[in-house]
């Protein structure tokens, strides 16, 4: 089996399909494009498209530009602290004029290094001979695509008796964010699994992720750098057969949530992705 991970955004972001069409419908994308009328699912509700007003008019969002060097590169700015964080390295206002200007004075691999420096998200437009050469590249090649290493021993815990889905009385807590990681844990819910979600106190998500991505698992807002707060969080996991995190670094391990920190926590150690 052949596997295209460059196709996978496609697949699994539910409005690329929509800011592409929008971003052709006013002249950003060649109307002979053909990537947007390939996405042929377009979500709504009330025959309305999903809601993604900061993504739709956001010259940061999946846009293509111009490097002083030649080179197409692509600068996230799709939550408000990425946006931020971009328009701050390049120093430019919010638009794309200035975007583009702000591009124009860098040097594709400069750039490259400082947004990685200043955690701006984004990245140079590669030919697959040089991301084949390039060190990510050649890390990724050598990692499998389901890498599963054992952590820990525990008693083993029975199914569910009687169960109607494949899942059912599997109990999962979810610590992720945008799309990758909720997808994971939604996918586990589709089989019957019981997943709850943990969000982050007061901060900033998308309506559209919480309409499709989050469906299907119950919902908390917890702020785990409040003591009695991760205290909760603490006593759920120990009764937990599955915990899915995507933060970036070592967040969650920072909040002591990682599962080196919580090994030894229960008798009952659950799966960590």
């Amino acid at each position: 089996m052949r596997i295209d991970l460059r196709e996978s955004i496609y697949n699994i972001n539910p409005v690329i399909g929509l800011i592409l069409r929008y971003k052709q419908s006013v002249g950003l994308i060649p109307v002979d494009d053909p990537i947007p009328k390939s996405l042929t699912f377009v979500p709504t509700v009330n025959g309305l498209w999903y809601q993604v007003a900061w993504g739709l008019g956001n010259p940061l969002s999946f846009a293509l530009y111009q490097t002083k060097d030649g080179r197409s590169v692509t600068i996230t700015g799709i939550y408000p602290h990425l946006y931020e964080r971009a328009l701050n390295l390049l120093h430019a206002s919010p638009y794309r004029d200035s975007l583009t200007t702000g591009i124009k004075q860098w040097n594709a691999e400069d750039l490259d290094q400082a947004m990685g420096e200043a955690r701006v998200i984004g990245g140079i437009h590669r030919t697959a001979k040089e991301w084949a050469h390039h060190p990510e590249g050649q890390y990724l090649a050598k990692t499998p695509l389901i890498d599963i290493q054992k952590i820990g021993d525990s008693d083993p815990v029975p199914f569910t008796s009687g169960p109607n889905q494949p899942l059912a009385g599997i109990k999962t807590l979810a610590l992720t964010h945008v799309i990758a990681g909720s997808c994971a844990a939604r996918t586990l819910a589709e089989y019957g699994a019981e997943v709850l979600h943990v969000a982050r106190d007061q901060s900033f998500e998308h309506s559209f992720i919480w309409m499709d991505v989050n469906v299907g698992m119950r919902s908390a807002f917890m702020n785990l750098k409040r003591a009695e707060q991760a205290q909760v969080l603490g006593k759920l996991l120990p009764k937990s057969d599955v915990f899915i995190e995507s933060f970036s670094g070592r967040a969650v391990e920072q909040l002591g949530f990682g599962f080196n920190e919580r090994l030894g926590s229960s008798k009952r150690c659950p799966s960590y992705g």
